[in-house]
């Protein structure tokens, strides 16, 4: 568990940063925050990996690649809230102990056995597919599930790379779920 929950720390803090480093380019930093720089971050990673995956396996260079153009981002974020005073570190400190719980929880059950009958059918193939392999045009002639595409997917692929490889289903929805919590607790 403590794993995950460390894990899911560094993909919220890289996440963030991309985030921040777009919104940064898009000049969008006026009410920025450090959840509306995540979901930023999000959206970006999410197209950056529906390209990577027609051309390229989504696997360990594809997490270094977004590992580096976080980078940037993080080094701003930590100037932007430097600089501005209107962070009230009281409403901070009441919004970490309000989301403890919840987000520990879904930590928690984030580590137990996935029942759900679809995911080794085919959701586990399909990140292990989208691992190994580039979309290949024409796949779906050949069985239909082999033939869809979705961005979840893509970010379970991302998930499922080293250190954590083959537990693509005990992180993505997880992570998803903390950082809704989070934005609803916000």
């Amino acid at each position: 568990m403590i794993e995950l929950a460390q894990y899911c720390a560094i993909l919220f803090i890289t996440i963030t940063g991309l985030g921040f480093g777009v919104c940064f380019l898009l000049n969008h930093t006026g009410k920025l925050s450090v959840l509306r720089a995540q979901w930023s971050g999000f959206i970006a990673l999410i197209v950056l990996l529906e390209f990577w995956s027609i051309f390229l396996p989504v696997n360990n260079r594809l997490g270094w690649l977004v590992l580096g153009l976080s980078l940037p981002g993080l080094f701003l974020m930590a100037r932007h809230f430097l600089r501005s005073q209107s962070t009230s570190w009281r409403s901070l400190v009441v919004f970490t102990l309000a989301a403890f719980l919840p987000i520990l929880f879904a930590v928690y059950t984030s580590c137990k056995l996935v029942t759900w009958y679809d995911t080794p059918l085919y959701h586990l193939n399909a990140v292990r597919w989208i691992n190994e392999f580039a979309a290949i045009p024409g796949l779906a002639n050949f069985h239909e599930r082999l033939g869809f595409n979705s961005s979840f997917l893509l970010f379970g692929a991302l998930t499922n790379v080293d250190p954590l490889a083959g537990k693509a289903a005990h992180i993505a929805l997880p992570y998803l779920l903390c950082m809704t919590l989070c934005e609803v607790i916000w």
